[in-house]
């Protein structure tokens, strides 16, 4: 299939809303925009390593591969894998190199960096660069499986505590000043755009400066959750602010967030909250705002 058709048949799946039966386009046709199998790229200028590592993971994971840290650096902006592994020392630019190219880039800044080399005295190097985790060579196959594994599952935690944070207003746990940084401007344009119900996916990656792609694999990686149900959560959230802080109805509150659908708007605020919004109003607002305003700055 053409690149180009490929791509839109991928985004044609995402740009519909997760809630709307839609007609199906010819199952050949139909890719995921995400895999929901994990990815790895393996940086390095050695082919035996490079299997070698490829081998490991390859029954677990899609498998790219790089035999330099330019190419690496091409491929992690276009696939945007789950981790980099990658190692220090190639000809050209070095696995350090690499790893600060790639937590320079608002999308690929959250990618987990994994530098291996079989010279002491560089990890310092590594860790400044933003190495998430620095391995020396030789290295037992049992601890980069360990190593790695944990890794990817500090990354969940850590997407779901992002994810209730925008959602719910909960304090996340450890998260990078980066990646914060990104999800407060998703959710501050989300929320110029409010009431605005038209603004959708390709709005929010068009102010965002990046493409539809590398928008939903950073979101789906950071809070676990697609576009659509991130956008449609920092609407809900903002509703259940307006439910507590405002004397608006819920028609008036659903129009304030952007959601003209009030049969919608009742089932995914009760998805979220566990009540109507009604019910939500009658329980929390004269108690909570006589105590005090929810917070909407995180």
């Amino acid at each position: 299939m053409p690149e180009d058709e490929r791509r839109s048949s991928e985004l044609f799946k995402e740009l519909v809303t997760d809630d709307e039966p839609v007609p199906s386009p010819e199952p050949e046709a139909v890719q995921p925009l995400v895999d929901e199998k994990r990815s790895v790229l393996i940086v390095d200028d050695d082919p035996a390593m490079r299997t070698y590592i490829a081998g490991i993971f390859r029954e677990k994971m899609t498998i790219y591969e790089a035999a330099d840290a330019e190419e690496g650096m091409r491929q992690a902006f276009e696939h945007l894998p789950d981790v980099i592994i990658s190692d220090v020392k190639m000809q050209g630019a070095s696995g350090i190199d690499l790893c600060r190219a790639v937590k320079a880039k608002p999308a690929t800044s959250h990618i987990p960096v994994v530098l291996l080399t079989g010279t002491t005295g560089l990890e310092l190097e590594g860790v400044e660069g933003g190495a998430d985790l620095y391995l020396t060579k030789p290295f037992d196959r049992e601890l980069l499986e360990a190593k790695l594994s944990n890794l990817l599952q500090s990354r969940t935690n850590l997407r779901k505590a992002l994810f209730n944070e925008i959602t719910h207003n909960e304090s996340p746990r450890k998260v990078s000043a980066a990646d914060k940084e990104f999800l407060d401007k998703c959710t501050a344009l989300i929320e110029k755009h409010l009431d605005e119900e038209e603004f959708a996916i390709p709005d929010l990656a068009l102010e965002m400066g990046i493409s539809h792609s590398a928008l939903y694999k950073k979101i789906k990686s950071l809070s676990g959750h697609s576009l659509n149900a991130f956008i449609r959560h920092v609407r809900l959230r903002n509703a259940a602010i307006l439910c507590i802080n405002t004397e608006y109805n819920v028609n008036e509150i659903a129009s304030r967030v952007g959601i003209f659908d009030r049969t919608h708007f009742r089932e995914q605020f009760q998805k979220v909250y566990g009540m109507t919004a009604a019910e939500y109003i009658r329980k929390y607002r004269k108690p909570m705002s006589s105590q005090f305003s929810i917070r909407r700055d995180k």
